[in-house]
């Protein structure tokens, strides 16, 4: 098969900004002779872990894969593109509280809905070649799910794959990770030099959200240069701030036609990434991430948003 067809997995691959070490690992993944039935992706949000999931997701469905991963054409291929795979199954974490429950995993009552992955895995592959479960937020599994998940890990059927994201890696059990592949997705590349802005970094930072921030470049520099003024924040001025965030997430929700809750966590992951490439203090950092935990928890947005400024202020020395 060669590997200049638009749709193969080699030339989606291509389009994802560094990543090169789980490039690699991935092609040897999807050969038809791996044995490996479990891949863990984990590194920081928006480093691609979503986006490589899905290229081998559908490499190993693929009823015509070659060298380049699936052909693009087959019908399992079409139907992963129109995004109605029978044979692709997506967990992520739910509810108010955001964790993924153990009905997720098995049926552990009557009443609890009937699609888990132990009645996705109880019949063979209907359009693909496997059946893939994707896990995302693995972290978010809770305790007795991780159980029930350990047991399909350890005896999957032969036709069953298994592919988990995590932004925390520490917080998915050792007896889960013993039994996948654990592929860091984090950039490592050195492209850019010492002297590149917050802007530069940002952008090839984050493979994952290329195409999103190139589609909104005007928000998410807004977000930039909102990061960039927070080290001369003035005192008393945490609120405004908070508002001016608040703001941001907005233009987005606008732009973009998203729901008002998923543009506030998506810019809070945008400004989380932010931090971080600017050397904030770990604890604004992990403030953040928690406001974004919280947004998705569908807590107060004026709240956690004037909360996680005030607190970001503390650490930056201009508030008491």
């Amino acid at each position: 098969m060669s590997s200049t067809l638009i749709n193969s997995s080699d030339s989606k691959l291509a389009e994802l900004t560094g990543l090169e070490m789980a490039k690699r690992v991935v092609r040897k993944v999807w050969a038809s002779d791996s044995p490996v039935h479990a891949v863990l992706f984990h590194g920081a949000s928006g480093t691609g872990k979503t986006s490589i999931s899905n290229i081998l997701a559908q490499a190993w469905m693929c009823r015509e894969p070659g060298e380049s991963g699936a052909c693009g054409k087959c019908r399992s291929c079409e139907a992963f593109e129109r995004e109605n795979s029978i044979d692709f199954f997506r967990i992520v974490p739910e509810g108010a509280s955001n964790w993924i429950r153990v009905s997720a995993i098995r049926r552990a009552s009557i009443v609890d809905p009937p699609m888990s992955v132990q009645e996705f895995l109880r019949t063979l592959p209907i359009v693909g070649a496997r059946k893939v479960i994707l896990i995302e937020n693995a972290d978010r599994i809770y305790h007795d799910a991780f159980n029930s998940l350990l047991k399909m890990l350890e005896e999957p059927p032969a036709y069953g794959r298994f592919v988990l994201t995590t932004s925390q890696l520490s917080l998915v059990p050792t007896t889960i990770r013993s039994r996948c592949i654990c592929v860091q997705t984090d950039f490592m590349g050195d492209e850019l030099g010492e002297g590149a802005s917050l802007w530069d970094r940002f952008c090839i930072a984050a493979p994952g959200e290329v195409a999103d921030i190139r589609a909104q470049e005007p928000t998410y520099r807004r977000l930039i240069e909102f990061t960039e003024a927070l080290p001369n924040l003035p005192l008393g001025a945490e609120l405004r701030a908070a508002e001016e965030l608040r703001s941001i997430a907005e233009e987005y929700a606008a732009k973009t036609d998203q729901p008002m809750r998923f543009s506030q966590a998506k810019v809070l992951e945008g400004f989380a990434r932010s931090l971080q490439l600017m050397d904030a203090a770990p604890e604004s950092v992990i403030a953040t991430l928690e406001a974004h935990r919280r947004i998705i928890g569908n807590a107060n947005a004026g709240i956690v948003f004037d909360a996680l400024l005030l607190e970001i202020a503390v650490g930056l020395g201009r508030s008491s």
